[in-house]
């Protein structure tokens, strides 16, 4: 069961980068793999994370501008979307939830024509936030079902398969027992993911996919603030069993990447031979310049002193999944300029 205080307290930890020690200690550091001769591209995607929909901010044209871009510029063979799907359905009542997901399923049904599939995000669950939402938690669509009922998903994580590649999509909030949220994994899913992760051959590769990253490394600088000698993390912004996961996938090689959002940061890690992209947001800024939050800040009482934004410029990410395992991944913007 995952466990947590909301916040996360990080002091003076390094992170070794050699191996990692398995069930009863065991080094599961991979060996360094043999020169091969490069393999072409098995599948390209454009990953498409927090696009935060909403009748305001002239965001409906901006994500139908993101969409278009996106198969021209990129000519994807699939889009993953990344969670948030919509600005806010947390602390939102049925008619303002209703309202946000009719504007998303139209913008999808108008302008995507490639294969779509989504993962979901905290901003994407229903009435979690009672005394906001005017929820009782009795509703039909309550809390993760609207999201599954809206998109015609059976659960909110599950697994595809497409020209040898694994791609398996995570729901990574879980309840934090009162009216919030916590990064990970339950763990009935835990359970299902490591049987995802067994028996693959030795061709076949694996992608992740989630929306609150499993490690992320820039949010530390934009979401977190120093408390003596330790940083204050908040139990929302990673994966709180982290741990559990990483050691998971290093003992898999067939893993080669695990693309996040949730942040609106981009970041490249690689830790234990996988690599943890954090992939920005379509949104940019919650649809707003980056001058107009800077004001905002401002307003706020927040230090703005050599300011520097931290969140991505709008965009998304286009992912090249190569036959042989290699991943390629660049972030594009496509021109958008927030209200």
């Amino acid at each position: 069961m995952l466990q947590a205080a909301g916040l996360l307290a990080v002091a003076g930890a390094g992170l070794g980068m050699t191996g990692c020690a398995g069930s009863g200690g065991k080094n599961t550091a991979r060996s360094a793999p043999q020169p091969a001769a490069p393999r072409g591209r098995a599948l390209r995607i454009a990953h498409m994370t927090d696009m935060h929909v909403q009748p305001e901010l002239r965001a409906p044209d901006g994500l139908a501008a993101a969409f278009a871009h996106a198969q021209s510029h990129a000519a994807p063979d699939m889009i993953l979307t990344g969670g948030d799907l919509v600005m806010d359905s947390f602390g939102a009542n049925d008619a303002r939830t209703k309202m946000q997901w009719d504007v998303f399923t139209r913008v999808v049904r108008e302008n995507v024509k490639v294969p779509i599939h989504h993962c979901m995000g905290n901003h994407d669950i229903w009435g979690w936030h009672k005394k906001d939402s005017g929820c009782s938690g009795n509703e039909p669509l309550w809390g993760k079902k609207r999201f599954c009922d809206v998109l015609g998903l059976e659960r909110q994580y599950y697994a595809l398969r497409e020209r040898g590649w694994k791609i398996i999509v995570l729901d990574t909030i879980q309840p934090d027992g009162g009216d919030g949220y916590l990064g990970g994994l339950d763990d009935a899913q835990f359970e299902w993911l490591k049987g995802e992760l067994t028996g693959l051959s030795a061709d076949e590769h694996v992608l992740v996919l989630s929306h609150i990253p499993i490690i992320n490394i820039s949010t530390v600088l934009a979401d977190t603030r120093a408390v003596g000698d330790k940083w204050e993390l908040s139990g929302g912004l990673m994966c709180l069993d982290a741990k559990r996961i990483v050691s998971l996938f290093a003992n898999c090689p067939n893993v080669k990447a695990a693309i996040s959002g949730h942040i609106h940061t981009q970041e490249d890690v690689m830790f234990q031979g996988v690599r943890y992209l954090n992939n920005g947001a379509v949104c940019g800024n919650w649809w707003k310049s980056q001058e107009k939050s800077k004001t905002e800040r401002h307003a706020a009482g927040m230090n703005v002193k050599g300011w520097n934004p931290l969140r991505s410029d709008p965009g998304y990410a286009v992912l090249d999944l190569h036959e042989d395992g290699r991943v390629a991944c660049e972030y594009v913007g496509y021109g958008w300029v927030g209200a």
